[in-house]
């Protein structure tokens, strides 16, 4: 794994800095979404690394969203090629706050082959996510 220094990571993180994003008709959706997808709106911008230094920016963003009423949220993991167990305690936390009084869900979108191998079979996280695929 490559190493980083810690400047190289704050200019990385000021470069991606999460974006909050309404979903459009140009995310396509393979599958069925429990909800019609204009009813969505997609985190996108998320570093690679998803770990304890940056998990809580990503918490403070989604609950953003929440406080604001937007309970039906696509967490974009396509480039994110690892996630520490804080990461994975936000998007869980996300999802059964989102869940609560049947107000919405949490789905994630293309995760990265680390990412899925984590989710299926992690047993506190396995068959707790919905995960869909983009038509590229």
């Amino acid at each position: 794994m490559r190493e980083r220094s810690q400047d190289n990571f704050n200019d990385d993180r000021e470069e991606k800095k999460l974006r909050i994003e309404e979903i459009t008709t140009a995310l396509r959706v393979v599958g069925s979404l429990p909800y019609p997808s204009d009813q969505f709106a997609i985190v996108t911008g998320i570093p690679r690394r998803l770990d304890a230094q940056n998990a809580p920016l990503l918490e403070e963003y989604i609950n953003n969203f929440r406080e604001n009423g937007n309970f039906k949220l696509l967490v974009d993991l396509k480039h994110v090629d690892f996630i520490s167990s804080k990461g994975f305690w936000v998007l869980v936390d996300a999802k059964n706050k989102s869940r609560r009084y049947n107000r919405g869900d949490v789905l994630l979108v293309d995760p990265e082959e680390n990412v899925t191998y984590a989710l299926e079979n992690y047993p506190l996280l396995r068959n707790k996510f919905t995960i869909v695929k983009t038509v590229k």
